[in-house]
């Protein structure tokens, strides 16, 4: 990450002139109005359709990129005229694989968020599930916001999803910067020890219900010494929730039930990030709950 998040100057947009890049855009906007912050808009022009344009149009490669980037460029400053009160922006176009693209944009421009739409034309089942979104979110040197829903103002409840970990103390340090007028609260889904191995092998409801009490015990005390340790001593108190379950169920029914717009979600480092994101939390995620989801990895916390 090149500067605290606290600070978030430099916020990059990247758009594929999908719907969902637009809902995304329009967020990044606001949020770089909220805070002051310096906005690039970046597209990424496929290297292999670009190949196959120049294949089947006989033109010269730097003919036909020059054109595909004339067309790109015409398309961003129509998108960004429909934008009310556009804050300071430049615009960034690149050729080649767009994950990759979208990363090393960030590094090079020195962006502290990157911000994407979801369920686009492209954008969320080509890109985002398949192998670019991986490429981008292992690469990415800050965290990454994607959008699925249209900006109506400022976050207003955050749900932090939390196992414990360091990680998920970054991303919640993290989120509270990023949306500091927001709600917070703490989730944390349970199971006892083993309890589906012990379901299935024939365990007595008494046995189980003795092991789920006391997950759900061990729980409640993690949780208050996770709380006391972030030392939030400014602000409302973050609220907490216990829920037993299969955790992405859980989570997509108090998103639901307690109208939260915004999960902050903690992936592990670059090297465990694509596993992290296969599984099953993350991926139910990303993929079924319909609010907006700031993915943070494992790095330090704002100061």
């Amino acid at each position: 990450m090149n500067a605290p998040v606290n600070a978030l100057r430099h916020l990059l947009i990247a758009t594929d002139f999908s719907a969902a890049a637009d809902r995304a855009l329009a967020r990044a906007a606001q949020l770089a109005r909220q805070r002051g912050a310096r906005l690039t808009v970046l597209h990424v022009i496929p290297q292999g359709p670009l190949d196959l344009a120049r294949r089947f149009a006989m033109q010269a490669p730097e003919a036909a990129e020059a054109e595909a980037r004339r067309g790109a460029r015409q398309e961003l400053e129509e998108r960004l005229s429909r934008l009310p009160e556009l804050p300071p922006h430049q615009v960034e176009l690149r050729v080649g694989r767009p994950g990759a693209e979208i990363a090393k944009a960030a590094g090079e421009l020195g962006a502290d968020l990157i911000v994407l739409g979801a369920h686009g034309e492209r954008f969320l089942k080509e890109v985002l599930l398949g192998s670019t979104v991986h490429k981008a979110l292992r690469l990415a040197p800050c965290p990454v916001l994607v959008v699925k829903q249209a900006a109506a103002g400022p976050y207003r409840r955050v749900l932090l999803p939390t196992d414990f970990s360091a990680n998920a103390r970054t991303a919640a340090a993290i989120a509270r910067a990023f949306a500091p007028e927001a709600d917070r609260e703490f989730l944390h889904v349970y199971e006892a020890p083993f309890e589906r191995q012990m379901y299935f092998a024939g365990a007595r409801d008494s046995t189980l219900d003795f092991y789920r009490h006391k997950a759900e015990s061990d729980a409640r005390e993690a949780m208050g010494r996770f709380v006391a340790e972030l030392g939030w001593q400014d602000g409302p108190a973050p609220g907490t929730r216990l829920r037993h379950g299969y955790a992405p169920a859980e989570i997509e029914r108090v998103v639901q039930d307690f109208s939260f717009d915004l999960i902050a979600l903690a992936t592990q480092d670059n090297s465990e990030l694509t596993a992290a994101l296969l599984g099953s939390v993350s991926l139910h995620v990303i993929e079924e709950i319909q609010c907006d989801l700031l993915v943070v990895r494992g790095m330090g916390a704002p100061d």
